[in-house]
């Protein structure tokens, strides 16, 4: 299953930087100097997300075949929001992601419903207007 919408599997940011470094090099003379270390920081970055992202697609494939199992159509508010907290799929996301096929029953809530007694509903703080 391809990770992105573009079909990748491999860090490909990383490929960018001799781009970026011929493109923008005179302005940011630290890009020339330091274009290995650039290189090898986002090659980094983007194989650890793409494990991360690996890990949460299977959960997400696991959560949505035990909620058809169990004969629901929404899934657990806790499982919810452990793929938006530490897998980073927000509803969209879980929505369009969802391995094929999907019964068009099986939908996931467009924002974490909290089904267990012991939890308790977490809502990110208000946005901030910058000041400036």
């Amino acid at each position: 299953m391809p990770y992105t919408f573009l079909g990748r599997r491999d860090p490909f940011l990383c490929l960018l930087v001799p781009t970026l470094v011929q493109e923008m090099g005179g302005a940011y003379p630290e890009l020339p100097a330091q274009q290995e270390l650039i290189t090898k920081v986002i090659r980094e970055e983007e194989e650890s997300f793409l494990r991360t992202l690996a890990t949460g697609i299977n959960l997400l494939e696991g959560v949505i075949e035990q909620t058809k199992q169990a004969g629901r159509t929404v899934v657990d508010g806790t499982k919810a929001f452990t793929l938006f907290d530490t897998y980073g799929f927000p509803s969209t996301s879980r929505n369009s992601s969802a391995p094929k096929p999907v019964s068009p029953s099986t939908k996931l809530p467009s924002t974490p419903r909290w089904n267990s007694r012991n939890s308790v509903p977490a809502t990110p703080p208000p946005s901030k207007p910058p000041t400036g």
